[in-house]
């Protein structure tokens, strides 16, 4: 008896800890689910797993429910989601936004889906204490969103003036598929045979 209420006890353990560390994808699986704002720890997650999956041959799916986050962070995963030898297929749920839509337009184009009622936002880099910044910290801040903007020009069929036009507005799925961020509405594997 004292054997069972250990080996319940460990597994209640192990279960417990990798919802704690937020382990949201099984290892034999190929799909990874962001699902919060994009943090450096959260990029060491995406990272870590992009490397592992992209060992065996096959698309890796990811999952973006995000109201994005973290610039460098999201560059990192931006540089895995282009060095891996797999192709990346997204799937984009409900709110893909800010730093979440330039890593979205990253993936594989061709393989970029959005559920139908999702929405797409982009914005301009702000900071919360803007009038503190030094000219150094400004020059940073244009830097990083000169990059973003040429995620965005790159993977998309989005020129300037769109970027500059769509800045802080919310874009419905079909008008994300016209601009290019993504390529198609999701849907179920049995529907598109």
């Amino acid at each position: 008896m004292k054997k069972i209420i250990i080996g319940l006890l460990l597994v209640v353990f192990l279960v417990g800890n990798a919802l704690a560390l937020r382990l949201p994808y099984v290892p034999s699986e190929r799909w990874i689910i962001i699902d919060s704002r994009i943090t450096e720890f959260e990029a060491v997650n995406v990272i870590t797993k992009i490397i592992d999956l992209d060992q065996k041959k096959g698309d890796i799916r990811v999952y973006i429910y995000s109201p994005g986050g973290d610039v460098k962070a999201g560059l990192v995963i931006i540089d895995a989601i282009k060095t891996a030898k797999n192709d990346i297929q997204v799937v984009g749920i409900g709110v893909v936004s800010s730093m979440a839509t330039y890593i979205f337009a990253s993936c594989t184009k061709g393989k970029r889906v959005l559920f139908e009622h999702s929405e797409v936002y982009i914005h301009e880099i702000f900071f919360s204490d803007e009038e503190n910044l030094t000219e150094e910290d400004k020059l940073e801040l244009e830097k990083e969103q000169s990059v973003l903007n040429l995620i965005l020009i790159k993977n998309s069929k989005m020129k300037p003036e769109d970027i500059k036009k769509w800045n802080r507005r919310i874009m419905p799925a079909k008008k994300a598929i016209e601009l290019g961020i993504a390529d198609g509405l999701y849907e179920k594997e049995e529907d598109k045979e």
